[in-house]
C-alpha cells in the first residue's frame, strides 16, 4: 500500500502500525498536488457485520474534541475498484503521534513519581471529559495512548460505547484488553468506573512495572478469577499519595470506585492549590528586597510564554540581586541569603503563568520524591531525569540506552515539566550543582514558615 493513493486527498508514505480494526499510515495530505500537511490515516476494510461499529467509530472520532484526546481530522472512503464493489475501505485521517505510552515505557520500564503524576493528569482530564459525554472508552492500555510533542493523549474509540440509558449499560460481548478490564466487565456492564479501573493499573504499571494481579504471569480465565474475587497486590515502596489513588481506582465495585475526576484532583493539587487569580497577580508588589531591582520584565515575559527569554530574566536578576553578575553563578552560601521576598516572588510568577508546570516549588517537590538527593547520587540522576535536565540516547547496534546530562540549549529548547527555571544552574559541574540546588530547596522551605 506504500506509494499508493488512498484516494485523490491523501497519498501513503510510510506503515506505521496495524491492529484488529484496521492499519495505521503516516501520509501526505496533497491539494493541486502540493503537500499540506502529513496525517496518521487509520485504513479499515468495509465489512458488513461491523459497518456500524465502523461507523460509529468514525462519527465519534471526528465529533470529540479535547486538548488530551487524539484529534481526528476527517472520515474518508478510498482504494474504491469499480470492479470490484463488495471491496470498499474507509479511513480516519488523526494528528500523527511522535510514539505510544508502551513504547515509551519499553525504553525506561518504570517512570519517576512527577512524571506519572502528569501523564496520569492528562490522561485522566480527557476521561472527565469522555464521561461527562456519556462515552466509556473500554481500551485504555499503554498502546492506545499517543504522545503528539511533549502531550499525551488517548485515541482509538473503536470499542468505546456511547451510554444512552443513564449511567451504565449492558453488553453481551467481551471486547476490550484483558488485563485492563474490571471485574464488571466480565458481566457485560459498561460503567465509567470501567476507564478508571484501567487507569488504576496504568499508574502501578509506570511506578513499579509490577501488575496488581500479576497479568505479566497469568492470563484467561486464571486472571479472569483473581480480578472478581481476589484484592490487588501493591507493591512495597508505593508512596502513600499515590497507594491511596490505585487503592480507589480498584475498587472492586463500580458503585464506589473513584471517578476520573477524583483521580485529577489528586495527581494535580499543585495546580489548583497555588494558582493565584490574575488580580492579584497584578496588584503583587514586585521589587526586590535589594534597592533598584524588580520582577516586572519577569513576569511580562512569563505573562507572553516566552520561557527561554524568561528563564535567562531570572537567572539575571538572582545574580544581580547576589552581586555575581560577572561571575554567572551562585554559590551555596549565596543561595543559603538569597531573599525570601525575592525567592516567592520568581516562584509564584513561574507557577502562575505556567499553570503549575515550571517553577522552583515543584522542582522542589520532585526533589524529595526522589529523596533529597544532596550528593552525587542514583537519586540526584533520577532527579535530573524527572525534571527533564536528563535524557536517554541509544547506542550501539542493540539500542542500549545511555542517559546523559542534557546541554542548556536542549533543555530550553523543549522544556519538560518542571525542568525550569534552569539557567541560574548552567556552568556549574553536576557534582557541584547537587549542592546548590539542594540548598535552594531548603531555603524554599525556611523561606516558607
Amino acid at each position: 500500500m506504500v506509494g499508493e493513493q488512498f484516494n485523490h486527498k491523501y497519498h501513503l508514505v510510510q506503515f506505521i502500525d496495524s491492529g484488529s480494526f484496521g492499519g495505521v499510515f503516516l501520509a501526505n495530505e496533497v491539494i493541486a498536488d502540493r503537500v499540506i500537511r502529513q496525517v496518521a490515516l487509520k485504513i479499515f476494510l468495509v465489512e458488513t457485520s461491523q459497518l456500524d461499529l465502523q461507523i460509529a467509530e468514525l462519527r465519534l472520532a471526528t465529533r470529540l474534541k479535547h486538548p488530551h484526546l487524539l484529534d481526528c481530522f476527517s472520515s474518508e472512503v478510498g482504494f474504491e475498484d469499480e470492479e470490484d464493489e463488495e471491496e470498499k475501505y474507509l479511513g480516519l485521517a488523526m494528528e500523527p503521534a511522535t510514539e505510544s505510552l508502551s513504547q515509551y515505557l519499553a525504553k525506561r520500564e518504570t517512570l519517576p513519581p512527577q512524571e506519572v503524576r502528569n501523564i496520569i493528569g492528562q490522561i485522566a482530564s480527557a476521561l472527565v471529559f469522555l464521561h461527562s459525554q456519556n462515552i466509556v472508552h473500554r481500551d485504555l492500555k499503554p498502546e492506545n495512548i499517543l504522545r503528539v510533542g511533549e502531550v499525551w493523549k488517548v485515541a482509538d474509540f473503536g470499542i468505546s460505547r456511547v451510554l444512552t440509558q443513564g449511567t451504565s449499560t449492558k453488553t453481551t460481548q467481551q471486547i476490550g484488553t484483558p488485563v485492563y478490564q474490571p471485574p464488571e466487565s466480565y458481566q457485560g456492564e459498561i460503567r465509567p468506573g470501567w476507564d478508571v479501573w484501567s487507569l488504576g493499573i496504568l499508574l502501578q504499571q509506570m511506578l513499579t512495572g509490577k501488575h496488581p494481579f500479576s497479568a505479566n504471569t497469568i492470563t484467561g480465565p486464571e486472571l479472569m478469577m483473581k480480578v472478581m474475587m481476589q484484592e490487588p497486590e501493591f507493591p512495597e515502596g508505593l508512596s502513600d499519595d499515590f497507594l491511596t489513588i490505585v487503592k480507589g481506582c480498584l475498587v472492586k465495585n463500580p458503585k464506589e470506585r473513584w471517578t476520573a475526576q477524583q483521580v485529577l484532583d489528586a495527581v494535580k493539587p499543585r495546580v489548583s492549590s497555588s494558582r493565584d487569580t490574575l488580580s492579584s497577580i497584578a496588584d503583587l508588589d514586585l521589587s526586590s528586597e535589594r534597592a533598584g531591582i524588580n520582577y516586572y520584565k519577569l513576569r511580562d515575559l512569563l505573562a507572553a510564554k516566552k520561557w527561554k527569554d524568561a528563564d535567562r530574566e531570572t537567572a539575571e536578576r538572582m545574580w544581580e540581586v547576589m552581586g555575581r553578575q560577572k561571575e554567572e553563578w551562585l554559590g551555596v552560601e549565596d543561595i543559603k541569603k538569597f531573599p525570601c521576598k525575592d525567592l516567592k516572588i520568581i516562584d509564584k510568577l513561574w507557577v502562575h503563568y505556567s499553570q503549575g508546570k515550571f517553577g522552583f516549588s515543584v522542582q522542589k517537590k520532585i526533589w524529595e520524591e526522589c529523596g533529597s538527593p544532596t550528593e552525587y547520587n542514583d537519586d540526584w540522576e533520577r532527579f535530573g531525569e524527572a525534571v527533564g535536565w536528563r535524557e536517554g540516547e541509544a547506542v550501539g547496534w542493540r539500542w542500549a540506552f545511555r542517559r546523559s546530562w542534557m546541554s542548556y540549549q536542549s533543555v530550553v529548547d523543549s522544556p519538560k515539566e518542571a525542568s525550569l527555571p534552569t539557567t541560574i544552574w548552567v556552568g556549574l559541574l553536576m557534582e557541584v550543582a547537587r549542592c546548590a540546588y539542594s540548598s535552594l530547596a531548603q531555603r524554599l522551605v525556611n523561606c516558607s514558615k
